[in-house]
């Protein structure tokens, strides 16, 4: 009698799982229409999965964040959520979004913009990229900039630098738009709270100056220092001497190696032969160089020069930045 008991509650039981483990998998197929039908939703590095399910939930992406996060932490997921820019379309099924923001969409495109890159780096990042429309393949960058509907000609460093997702077969002026509506924001957010009395005119010269930090630092705990350089000179009307400036001014005629009569040449960026900030940014700046050149370390110093390992040496006077220069690149030791 106990023995059938015991069977019988082991076949509920099962039948129980069977059944939460059905309507499990029904609700994470299940579409779930929200409105607008076209969302970008920004995940940003290292945040939560937990913080992420809610923000979906608040969004209206998907009604349960408890059963979200469930779904991707049983499928292993959790650690391969992507941060970036995403584009999800109405309806969307909580297992459809898992596959989205960890990389395992198949219908997914994936554009990775870096910092530092200059905008016929991007150009080609998107010609390259096979699963994009591409629209703007043979357009001029002024033909760009109007599609975009951006006042100017010149695109250069308008773009944030950073994952784009989109479905397949979007236009490769889609990816730009969203690139430059990211960056206008993230440019607007870190005006709003910059340091005071810096000599910066305008947003765009911020992004200007911070294009130059993007590219003068090779380790990041020096960015705020050599943001310093450039300010201090700025208030004082000295020349900002930046090779990666003059080196962008030269255009294809650059062969690789910077030589001494290149910084006597004049153009509009070059920033040894004439004074301020160049016209335009050289490059992609990303949000830690920007936040660099609107919250520079206060300090004295007017030079730097690199040591050769990634770092790079600050002086306050020209007799000590002479002799760094010595030191660490006529000798060649770090």
């Amino acid at each position: 009698m106990m023995l059938k008991l015991m069977k019988r509650l082991m076949a509920l039981i099962v039948l129980i799982l069977a059944g939460c483990l059905t309507g499990f998998f029904y609700l994470i197929q299940l579409p779930h229409a929200f409105s607008p039908s076209r969302l970008i939703v920004e995940i940003q590095f290292g945040k939560s999965l937990r913080l992420l399910s809610r923000e979906f939930t608040q969004l209206g992406l998907i009604e349960n964040p408890q059963l979200f996060e469930g779904l991707v932490r049983l499928s292993a997921n959790a650690a391969h959520v992507k941060s970036g820019n995403y584009e999800i379309h109405s309806p969307i099924s909580a297992f459809q979004l898992m596959q989205k923001i960890t990389g395992h969409d198949s219908d997914q495109s994936t554009v990775r913009l870096v910092e530092g890159w200059n905008f016929q780096q991007v150009r080609r990042a998107l010609d390259d990229n096979e699963a994009l429309t591409h629209e703007s393949r043979d357009l001029s960058d002024q033909d760009i900039a109007k599609a975009l509907g951006i006042s100017g000609s010149v695109l250069e460093g308008l773009v944030y630098p950073e994952s784009y997702f989109s479905p397949r077969g979007t236009s490769d002026l889609r990816v730009l738009a969203r690139g430059y509506s990211r960056m206008q924001q993230v440019l607007e957010n870190e005006w709003s709270s910059k340091s005071d009395d810096l000599p910066l005119e305008s947003p765009y010269e911020a992004l200007i100056l911070a294009s130059l930090v993007e590219k003068e630092t090779g380790r990041a705990e020096d960015r705020d220092m050599v943001s310093s350089v450039f300010v201090n000179r700025l208030r004082k009307n000295m020349r900002l001497q930046t090779d990666p400036s003059v080196i962008y001014g030269m255009k294809n005629t650059y062969t690789g190696h910077l030589k001494h009569h290149d910084l006597l040449v004049d153009t509009p960026w070059n920033t040894y032969t004439r004074s301020g900030l160049p016209p335009t940014p050289i490059a992609l700046a990303g949000l830690a160089a920007l936040k660099a050149a609107l919250h520079p370390r206060v300090s004295d110093k007017l030079y730097f020069v690199a040591r050769g390992d990634g770092s790079s040496q600050f002086s306050t006077t020209l007799e000590e930045h002479n002799l760094a220069v010595k030191r660490y690149q006529r000798s060649g030791k770090p």
